[in-house]
Order: structure tokens, then sequence, then C-alpha cells
């Protein structure tokens, strides 16, 4: 290491000084807030579509679903094309399908276009931004991690806290061509001018990774061999871990994806505008930003798997308060079409 690098760390315990990682933590937090938002307000979508071209919510849902699944197929290999080719040239490719992806979505007509644009290609276009943009962070981090990807995680909530109720008002007042078309071409800039700073590497700008000491061994900048590469992958897909995380990862998304999709449909039907039904969308966004910032950071502490233990449990069980509640509720509502019969047969 090079003792010279006004960046290296002058103490253990410091957490935070100036360095390059975290204008490389901006602009994926960025980027994470402009390819997760237009997705997780979805839910924002459902009754204009159904208004304008009068598509039942369940073919609208569709276009979710495929997206999602397209993401997931397109993901391994979004991360190989990273790496390859560099996440800066990774996510100048996925920018040009978020913005071809986007306008097509504008002109859509039938029910099977909007599939195509918003499923199938904005699907692709979520892959290659989000996948690579991950272990980009890693690279510049030697230590203090956790603090980065809390930061990059709660991305993830301030996204849809902002895009769902301008997603919402821009359909209410702008129409939904010109929503598509301000959409992405605002998210388009904004993506270019993140590229534009983006580095892929700490040794591309002549710097060590952020949180090196004075006597840490030299970083291995060198990518290991492909059949090495090929090798790893192999052995990595028959361990246990691997599927058990990404059989947890894929049931936590299809639980929150009812939610996201369905929440704001539901809310407009209990008589809420479009724009004040996406706000409970932003409400439960905010809440989770400081969990997003805190899991990471407590997992670097105590664990992974105690950390994530805790806090699924704590996630599954606001659902069973639900049940009671939704049984009353349905009692209700049938009593009150008991009641409305009675009326009619008196009458």
């Amino acid at each position: 290491m090079d003792n010279k690098n006004k960046d290296v760390l002058p103490s253990p315990d410091r957490v935070f000084y100036w360095h390059y990682a975290w204008i490389i933590v901006i602009a994926i937090v960025v980027m994470e807030i402009v390819a997760s938002g237009i997705r997780m307000a979805f839910g924002a979508l459902i009754d204009p579509l159904n208004e304008e071209f009068g598509w039942t919510q369940g073919n609208i849902g569709i276009a979710y679903a495929i997206t999602s699944l397209v993401s997931a197929f397109v993901s391994p290999w979004a991360g190989s094309f990273g790496d390859r080719y560099g996440v800066r040239v990774a996510t100048l490719v996925g920018t040009g399908i978020f913005f071809a992806g986007m306008i097509m979505t504008a002109f859509v007509v039938d029910i099977w276009h909007f599939w195509f644009t918003y499923g199938l290609v904005l699907g692709v276009a979520q892959a290659i931004f989000l996948v690579p943009l991950i272990p980009a962070a890693m690279i510049w981090f030697r230590r203090h991690l956790g603090v980065a990807m809390g930061l990059i995680f709660a991305s993830f909530g301030i996204g849809p806290a902002l895009a769902t109720p301008l997603v919402a008002y821009l359909l209410t007042n702008a129409g939904w061509k010109m929503t598509f078309i301000y959409l992405g071409t605002a998210s388009t800039v904004i993506m270019l001018l993140m590229v534009m700073v983006f580095r892929n590497r700490p040794q591309d700008i002549s710097q060590d990774p952020y949180g090196t000491l004075i006597g840490d061994s030299p970083v291995n900048t060198q990518a290991p061999p492909g059949e090495l590469l090929k090798k790893f992958k192999a052995y990595m897909r028959s361990t246990k871990a691997y599927w058990n995380m990404s059989s947890i990862h894929f049931l936590g998304c299809v639980g929150h994806a009812v939610i996201i999709v369905w929440i704001i449909p539901m809310a407009t039907q209990q008589g809420l505008t479009l724009l004040n039904a996406s706000l409970v969308l932003t409400i439960l966004s905010v809440v989770s930003i400081a969990t997003r910032i805190a899991t990471p950071i407590l997992c670097e502490r105590y664990g992974v798997r105690t950390v994530m233990a805790i806090f699924y449990v704590m996630q599954g069980l606001p659902v069973l308060l639900l049940f009671p509640q939704y049984s009353w509720f349905l009692r209700y509502v049938s009593g009150l079409g008991m009641e409305e019969k009675l009326e009619d047969s008196r009458s």
C-alpha cells in the first residue's frame, strides 16, 4: 500500500472520512432509487390502466409477475456481464434498455404490449441495474462496509417513497403517455450523470479501498481465471446455503410483492384518491428506510443468521394481526348485505 495515499484511515475507530468510495455509494443510491422506484410504484398504475384501456386487474398484474421473473432469470447473466465489462458499461447498457422500455410503455395499446414493454424490457433493465451495483460497492470498502450497504439498502425504501406519489400525481394530471415520457427521460438523464462519476474500482483512480490501514496487505486486483470462476460457481450451486438463501429471498419478495401491487387498488376501492392511496405505500417505504440502514450494520456486528431470524419473525408477526380484523370486516360486510336484503324484501 502506498503510504503517501492521503485517504489512509488513521485510526480503526474512525468510520467517516473523505474518500471517493462515498461518491460511489451516492451514485449507487441514486441509481437504485431510480431503478427500484418505477417498479415498486406498480400499484399506482393499476386503476389508471383499468380506466383507460379496460384491462382487468389480473391481466395488469401479470406484467409485474413477468418483470419479476425476467429479472430473476436475467440476474445471473447480468452479474457475469458486469464482471466481464465493468459496472459502468453494464449500467450504461441498462440505462439504454430502461429508456427504450419506458418510452415504449408510453405508447402501449394492447395488454400484450404492456407485458412486453413493462414486463420484459424493463425486467431486463432492472436486473442490469440492481445486480452489478451491490458487488461494485463491496470492492470499494475494506472496512465499515455495513454502513455503506445500509445506506444503499435504504435507497430501496427511498425510491418507492418518492416515486409512488410522483407517478400517481403525473397519471392524474398528465395522463398515461406523458407520465412515462417524463419519467423515462428524467430518469435516463439522472442515470447517465451517475455513470459519469462512477468508477469500477479504487485502483482506477489510484486509491486504496475505504478503511485501509497502514500495514494491511495489498489487495489483489487481478480477476481469477475463467476456469476457476466456473468451478467456484458450480460448487456454489451445489451447496445448501446457496439454495436456502435463494429460497428465502424469493419467498420474501413474494410476500412483499402482494402488498406493493395491491395495497393502492385496495385503498382506492375504499374511497381514497389515487394520490392519497399512493401515500400508504410511501409511509410503508419511509418506515422501512431505518431498518434497511440498520440491518447490514447489525449483521456485521451480531451475525447474519441471528439478525435474519429476528427480523423475519418481526416481519411475519404483524401479518397475523390482520386475520381476525379481516374476518370481522367480512362478517360486518356480510351483515350489511343481509340487512339490505331484508329491507328490500320488506319494501
